[in-house]
């Protein structure tokens, strides 16, 4: 709710704008040197807005986590049948619904999400592929041929590796970010993350 409530207010002042550019160029006539279609020129210019480092900042934690995030979801989904380990299927368990959830959180938070709603709505594999690039597609792919016990090894290896990295990406992005509900994200985010990278080193320890 408080969301929509800013989105409206911020949409609220930016309606303003044409209003206070128009008395502004009531008040001032061009100056003689000045050719045809300048002003206009300028007008256009001045209306487009502006990339800030706040939201590059926005931009990358998005795109990064939701990618990092995805290589896991599908990963875990695949680990959920073909892991011959128990405890190593159980964390895939797990880490498919903690990445589901995710998944539906960060889709919510950008402007073209549905209407908000309590039932979870995972991301089907097609969707969290459309994330991946193409070195992970080609690591996906390799997983997915190995298999029992080389199987259970690549997955924890890779699940290990994929999880330091999406800490990194919270990490980074807590020191600088500044919209407050990705931030309360990534504090989430971290804690989860911080948990299974012990949950994958005592597991690699003991399957070898």
């Amino acid at each position: 709710m408080k969301r929509r409530q800013m989105i409206a207010a911020f949409g609220a002042a930016a309606a303003t704008l044409p209003v206070l550019a128009s008395a502004r160029a009531a008040s001032s006539a061009p100056t003689p040197k000045e050719k045809p279609g300048e002003a206009t020129a300028k007008a256009e210019t001045a209306k487009q807005p502006a990339s800030t480092p706040a939201s590059s900042d926005q931009e990358t934690w998005m795109k990064m986590t939701m990618a990092i995030g995805s290589m896991s979801l599908l990963a875990s989904r695949a680990a959920v049948d073909d892991a011959r380990n128990a405890a190593v299927k159980q964390f895939a368990k797990w880490e498919v619904y903690e990445q589901e959830t995710l998944a539906d959180v960060l889709t919510s938070m950008q402007d073209s999400a549905p209407a908000p709603q309590g039932k979870l709505q995972p991301p089907s594999d097609a969707e969290a592929r459309n994330h991946l690039d193409a070195k992970m597609k080609d690591q996906l792919s390799e997983l997915k041929q190995k298999k029992d016990a080389a199987f259970d090894k690549a997955y924890i290896q890779a699940q290990l590796t994929g999880h330091k990295k999406l800490l990194t990406v919270q990490v980074n992005f807590l020191k600088v970010g500044q919209n407050r509900e990705s931030l309360d994200v990534a504090k989430i985010a971290r804690a989860y993350i911080e948990q299974h990278i012990d949950q994958l080193q005592a597991l690699q320890s003991k399957i070898g």
